[in-house]
Parts: C-alpha cells; structure tokens; sequence
C-alpha cells in the first residue's frame, strides 16, 4: 500500500479475502473491527496529579520507606479515550520506578 493518507479520527479497516484454485475455485473473506487513527494528544489542560493517598491534599513528606501513594485525574482523550497511565516516581537519589495501570481516577499502585 503506497500513498495511503491516514486521516485523523477516521477508522480504517482491513479486508483478507482467500481464494483456492481448486476444482470448486471457493473464496472467504474476513474484515476487521476497524483501527481509529487518532493524531492528537491526550487532553490535559484539567488534569492534576497529586502525592499521597488522600484527595484533595498534596503530601509534601513521608516516613515512610517502603510505599508512596498518588492519585490523579482530569485526563481525557476525546478520539480514543485513555485506557492506560504510566506512573513514575524517582526518589532523591535518582531511581526512577514506572507503573503502567489501567484507566481509574484514584490510584494506590506503588
């Protein structure tokens, strides 16, 4: 497929069609449920992230070694929708731990 314009927030699908070349010459075929292409980012102009586990405070410290908690919200992609976040948190010697969780508005996943 050359100069094929995958235009944004259509869908494209794809057609396989098999055909034998025996006696009876029969043919199938099957069409996929569609691919969205969408070109945009994720919208963020509400969106908040916030340290600990209880809204609407930000925790500004912990004595905690062995957990942190956040919490997040007001992301929205109207195409596609959002259907995973990836998490990160790096302590103050450089160690960086990323999460990859489904879509929720409270999350307690460190």
């Amino acid at each position: 497929m050359e100069d094929l314009s995958l235009g944004h927030n259509e869908t494209f699908y794809a057609t396989v069609t098999a055909r034998n070349h025996g006696h009876l010459q029969l043919t199938c075929g099957l069409v996929s449920n569609g691919v969205l292409v969408d070109l945009t980012d994720p919208n963020a102009t509400l969106a908040w992230a916030k340290d600990g586990s209880s809204p609407p405070t930000d925790m500004q410290f912990s004595s905690s070694p062995a957990s942190v908690e956040g919490y997040y919200g007001g992301f929205f992609d109207p195409e596609s929708h959002i259907v995973s976040y990836t998490v990160s948190v790096t302590n103050d010697g450089g160690q960086t731990l990323q999460v990859r969780i489904s879509t929720r508005e409270h999350a307690n996943c460190f």
